[in-house]
Formats: C-alpha cells, sequence, structure tokens
C-alpha cells in the first residue's frame, strides 16, 4: 500500500516573501495561483521527502478551488520545476464549508494507504480541533514553507521504525 503526502500550497511551497516577490513579478494584477508562486527551493525539498520514502502526493489545498487549477495543473507546475514525484489526485470537496481534514478523510476512505502525513501552514482554522486532536502525529506544520526539519519530520512520520 502506498505512502501519501496530503499537500497544502500555500505556506508550505512557497512563504509570505516569495508570495510578495511573486505579486511584484507578475505582469498581470490577478489573485489566480499558478505556477509564479511554487518556490523551486521547497518543490526540491519536497522531492527529497518523496525520494527518502517512495510516497505519492495528494493536493489538499484551497488551490484547487479555483478554475483550471486541479491537481492535473498543480502536478504539471510541479513537474516543470523539476518534481519528479507523483501526484495522484486531490481531496474532494463535497461541501463548500467542510474543514480540510473532512476532505482528507473522505480521500482516504475510498483510497486506504499505508501510511500518511499532511504537510500544511494551518491547523486549526482548516481543519477543526475535532480533526486535528486524533491525527496529531500525522500534521507537519509549516509555518511560512517547508524547510530542511520538516522534511525530517515527515521522513520520520512516514517511514517509522523502517528508517
Amino acid at each position: 500500500m502506498d505512502r501519501i503526502i496530503f499537500l497544502d500550497i500555500d505556506g508550505v511551497l512557497n512563504s509570505e516573501a516569495y508570495v510578495r516577490a511573486a505579486h511584484r513579478r507578475r505582469a498581470v494584477r490577478t489573485p489566480a495561483p499558478g505556477p509564479d508562486f511554487i518556490d523551486p527551493v521547497r518543490v526540491a525539498r519536497l522531492q527529497q521527502i518523496v525520494d527518502r520514502t517512495g510516497a505519492r502526493v495528494v493536493i489538499s489545498s484551497n488551490w484547487t478551488h479555483w478554475p483550471g487549477c486541479n491537481h492535473g495543473a498543480i502536478s504539471g507546475w510541479l513537474r516543470g520545476l523539476g518534481f519528479t514525484g507523483e501526484v495522484i489526485g486531490q481531496t474532494p470537496r463535497k461541501l463548500s464549508n467542510t474543514h480540510r481534514g473532512n476532505e482528507i478523510t473522505w480521500w482516504l476512505e475510498s483510497h486506504p494507504c499505508a501510511d500518511f502525513v499532511v504537510i500544511d501552514d494551518l491547523m486549526y482554522g482548516d481543519y477543526g480541533p475535532e480533526w486535528v486532536s486524533p491525527h496529531e502525529s500525522r500534521l507537519v506544520l509549516t509555518p511560512d514553507g517547508i524547510e530542511p526539519e520538516h522534511v525530517e519530520q515527515a521522513v520520520r512520520m512516514l517511514l517509522g521504525d523502517a528508517q
């Protein structure tokens, strides 16, 4: 069975400073997400997790709520930045006001996996304490983009005693 990384984008594959700089670089002012908002350094760190664990990626981000911004588009942007891992899907959005944790639960119900981690910059606002409490050992919080210590944390969580 697979190991899965549930991946948020903002605050994981970028930082506030990177996003501000991306807005300044954009010729057309639009809030829509795109590859220019993804930091190649953070993508390389995601790649390290995938290389070391064999995990596959499921997008769990508000980016997928934008038209034309599904896991296929995001996968293409990541590949363009050197990512060679596999993006296999995105969490479902069954209700407009649901917590992201519920979306992950719904995905897991139809896609059993050996283990998973959630890499996100936010927790309680997007997940709700009722979801976080039983899953806290699966959460990697990246307050301002994925850093080397987050890579190590995710690898430990995914491999456990198999390291």
